[in-house]
Formats: C-alpha cells, sequence, structure tokens
C-alpha cells in the first residue's frame, strides 16, 4: 500500500462521517503492514500514522463508550498497539525522537484521564482495560529500552501518577494479597489486576532504570515496605507449581519481578535496602531457592527473544539480575556452592538463550558463587568473550548514546570469567 493510499484511509477515519468501513479499512492495511513490518513505510507515512496515533489516544481518553457498541474499535486499537510494538522493536531506521513522537499521548492530562477511568471502572474485565494496558505496555518497552526519555516531563508525571492512584494504594496490596493465594488467583484473576500488577509494575520499574530518585515522590524503602513482605511470599508461592502457570500469572510475576530489581538498583545499588529486603540469612536462601526454580525451568527458554520483547525474557532477564543482587549483597555464596546442580543449570540457560544479556548475567553469577578450580574447569571463554567486546566496542564509537542497560560493574563481573581462566 502507498503512502498516499494510506494517508487517505486515516483522513477518512478521522472525519466525523466515518463509517465501520473506514474502521475495517485501517485495521486491514495496518494487520497487512504487521505481518511484513516496513520502515520505508512508517517512514513514507510518518504524518498519517502520527494523526492516527493522536486520535487513539483522545478516542482512549474518552473511555468506555466506544467499545460498548463497536467491535471495530477493540480490533484497530489491538492491531495499533502491535504496529507500535514493531515500531520499538522493529525500526532502527526511524530516529527514537520520531517514535517517542508516535508513541507519547499529546498531554499528560489525556493520559491521566485514561488510568482515572482505569481506577474508576466496575467491570474488572471490559476491553478497555486490556487495551489501555497494552498501550502503556509499549510505553514501558519504549522506555525501558530508551532511559533518555526518563526526565520527559510526560514519563515524570505519569510515573508519579502511577504511584500514587496505582501503586502506593489499597487496591494494589489487596490485589498482591490474593494473587498470594494460587488457586483463587487462577480462579479469579481479572484484567483490572493485571493493569496494577503488570502493566503499573512495568512502567515504573522501566521509569525507575531510566532516571533517578530526584522527581519521583517515593523512596526504594518507602517501595519495599508497600510489597515487600507480600513480594517475597508471592514469588516463593508461585514458583513452586510454575509448570501450571498461565500468561497472567507469568506476567504479574515478571513484572513484580523486575519492579523489585529496579528498586534494588535505582540510580546505583542499593545495598542497605537490598539488606533490608531480606533481612534474615533464611529469607535470601528462599528468595534464591525460588529464583533457581525460575531459571531452571527449560520451557521458557524456548520463548525468549534476543530483545527484551515479551514476558519469558523479562522474566529471566529479571529474574538473573536479582540473583546477582543477592549475591553481591548477601554473605551466602555457601548456600550457592551447596547446590551441586547450580552451574549446570547457568550453563545450560547460557549456551541455550539467544538473549546476549540474559547469557552474560548467567556467567556473572558463575563467576561468583563458584570456586576457581571449578571455574577453571569451564569451557565458556568464547561464548562471552563475543558480547562482552561488542559492547564495549558500541560505547567507545557512540560514547554520547544511552544503550538499553546492564549495570557496568555486572558487565566487569561477567568478565572476571576471563581472570579465572
Amino acid at each position: 500500500m502507498t503512502a498516499a493510499n494510506f494517508k487517505e484511509l486515516v483522513t477518512e477515519l478521522l472525519t466525523a462521517s466515518s463509517t465501520l468501513t473506514d474502521f475495517t479499512n485501517i485495521t486491514v492495511q495496518l494487520q497487512q503492514e504487521n505481518v511484513k513490518f516496513s520502515a520505508t513505510f512508517t517512514s513514507e507515512s510518518y504524518e498519517s500514522i502520527l494523526n492516527l496515533e493522536q486520535w487513539a489516544w483522545k478516542i482512549l481518553s474518552q473511555g468506555y463508550e466506544h467499545y460498548a457498541t463497536n467491535s471495530q474499535y477493540e480490533q484497530l486499537f489491538h492491531t495499533l498497539t502491535l504496529f507500535n510494538k514493531n515500531l520499538i522493536f522493529n525500526c532502527d531506521s526511524i530516529e527514537v525522537t520520531q517514535k517517542a513522537l508516535l508513541l507519547f499521548p499529546e498531554s499528560t492530562k489525556s493520559a491521566q484521564q485514561i488510568l482515572e477511568q482505569v481506577k474508576t471502572s466496575t467491570d474488572e474485565n471490559h476491553v478497555y482495560i486490556t487495551i489501555v494496558g497494552l498501550w502503556f505496555d509499549n510505553l514501558s518497552y519504549f522506555l525501558h529500552d530508551n532511559p533518555q526519555f526518563g526526565t520527559s516531563t510526560d514519563i515524570i508525571d505519569i510515573a508519579n501518577y502511577f504511584a500514587n492512584h496505582f501503586f502506593i494504594t489499597n487496591e494494589y496490596r489487596l490485589y498482591l494479597i490474593q494473587f498470594q493465594q494460587f488457586e483463587n488467583f487462577q480462579l479469579n484473576f481479572s484484567m483490572k489486576q493485571q493493569f496494577y500488577l503488570k502493566t503499573c509494575s512495568f512502567f515504573l520499574s522501566s521509569y525507575f532504570s531510566a532516571t533517578s530518585q530526584d522527581n519521583f515522590g517515593y523512596t526504594c524503602d518507602q517501595m519495599f515496605e508497600h510489597i515487600g513482605e507480600n513480594y517475597l511470599q508471592i514469588i516463593q508461592n508461585h514458583t513452586q507449581y510454575i509448570d501450571t502457570w498461565n500468561e497472567h500469572t507469568l506476567a504479574c510475576c515478571s513484572h513484580l519481578i523486575g519492579l523489585i530489581c529496579a528498586c534494588c538498583w535505582w540510580n546505583g545499588e542499593k545495598i542497605l535496602e537490598v539488606k533490608k529486603l531480606f533481612s534474615a540469612e533464611q529469607i535470601a536462601c528462599n528468595h534464591a531457592e525460588a529464583l533457581i526454580r525460575i531459571i531452571n525451568y527449560k520451557p521458557l527458554y524456548q520463548r525468549i527473544t534476543i530483545q527484551r520483547a515479551n514476558d519469558e525474557t523479562i522474566l529471566m532477564d529479571a529474574t538473573l539480575f536479582l540473583f546477582n543482587i543477592i549475591v553481591q549483597t548477601q554473605n551466602i555464596n555457601w548456600y550457592f556452592r551447596s547446590i551441586i546442580q547450580l552451574a549446570d543449570i547457568l550453563l545450560t540457560l547460557a549456551e541455550t538463550i539467544i538473549c546476549d544479556k540474559i547469557c552474560l548475567l548467567a556467567y556473572g553469577i558463575l563467576s561468583e558463587v563458584l570456586t576457581d578450580e571449578q571455574m577453571k574447569d569451564l569451557k565458556i571463554i568464547d561464548s562471552i568473550r563475543g558480547y562482552y567486546f561488542d559492547t564495549l566496542e558500541q560505547g567507545w564509537h557512540h560514547s554520547s548514546k544511552k544503550y538499553k542497560q546492564i549495570p557496568v560493574a555486572y558487565l566487569l563481573r561477567g568478565n572476571c570469567i576471563f581472570i579465572h581462566m
């Protein structure tokens, strides 16, 4: 389809006299673009796509009414969210500032109007909540991969709105308590619960990974105080039944672990706060055991992607990151060395998974928890060398750019395998 044809379709859709046929035509064309996603089409149709995106934010800010009577709205918005995700991950030729214009709301006010309608909704499974969740999930994906936008006024305001009206609330804590009860949660799960536990957590974790605490109303201590105890029990309970997880359990566990990771490394490693979260040695050991159950669950490996673009990849990334934090801040290496199969688990994971960052995190754990003699027996130097030097080379040639994040200290810890060998 040409840019001129798409422009004509968008123009028709945005008129007051638009018909259901206009919705269908746009949906069909976007579905075709999603199958063979083309940066050329996006570039040539940029103004039309921008008009469509701004219209979509406006429609979302108006609330539920469109979805009650018109299924074409639902189909179009689902298709557009997939297009936006392709834009984030499969369109490197488009400048990130141009992507941001497409993905960000026209104003913070419209974003807050949308979030307020989710919060006050009485139908906890309305399709509107699902679509809004996908919309803000895309913002979270974009922010995590482009942390320079963490200082955007829109992002700061949305993050604080999520914190004040969703996270630091009785509703969030109630949903956490319900989530602890494994069987009840599986049976009674709602889209509104997922919005709180996944979408809210995802946005905050992406925001924390991108910026400092200066523009945020709560400290790491306050975050842990609000959810820490419930979080530890949730992961302990649910990982014992990981083979029965559905997509909702996977999503919520992934982003709760991701949120805890982001709090632990919020503008630098928070050693004192982490020690408060794991206030006793046994708590740290129990949580490490739960995390091992995740990294040892091999059916997850098949769904992990090169980019951090789905819940399985986020889960494994966050789990290994948190494992590294526990290794670095808790004096329990004796415990890790008592788990005979740990090295085999980490090696299998690193040799199977195609995401370089996840592999590096696995190698970093090995370098910390194994003895010198055990390290000498590992034949992994070639596997890690490529990623390590490629990352350094990118940083050298593009020193002003913020890359997808891994703390430099962890990069160096992974490299210490060279020293052992």
